[in-house]
């Protein structure tokens, strides 16, 4: 014996049947996708990670510090002893001078905080 369904359950089940299908192709979707997404973020980070990490090593070396310490050696004798330097020039020598900081900074926090002083605070 069949039952009489009326208008309303019948379209309430055919919506459920239809979000059904709809969760059921999007889980299929997302799980074919997944491998494809590894593969990409796998390629992408590999392919980044060695030249961020040659920047890092050449930031933070003995040359960057060299290179530092001679800017700020050079720009603050020009700044203190350089006379009539127009206001263009000025600039750039304080440009000069934060890039040297900036290059410095690194390795002398570095070289202050290891990780023996840490320890201690």
């Amino acid at each position: 014996m069949k039952k009489n369904l009326s208008v309303k359950a019948v379209r309430s089940v055919a919506a459920a049947r239809v979000a059904a299908m709809r969760l059921g192709f999007f889980a299929l979707l997302a799980s074919l996708a997944t491998p494809f997404a590894r593969a990409a973020a796998n390629t992408t980070l590999s392919s980044l990670e060695t030249p961020l990490q040659a920047l890092q090593a050449s930031l933070s070396g003995p040359v960057a510090l060299a290179i530092g310490v001679i800017a700020i050696a050079i720009t603050g004798g020009m700044l203190i002893f350089g006379g009539e330097i127009s206001d263009f020039g000025k600039r750039m020598a304080y440009v000069v001078l934060v890039l040297g900081i900036l290059l410095t900074a690194n390795t002398i926090v570095t070289s202050l905080f290891t990780s023996a002083t840490a320890v201690i605070f």
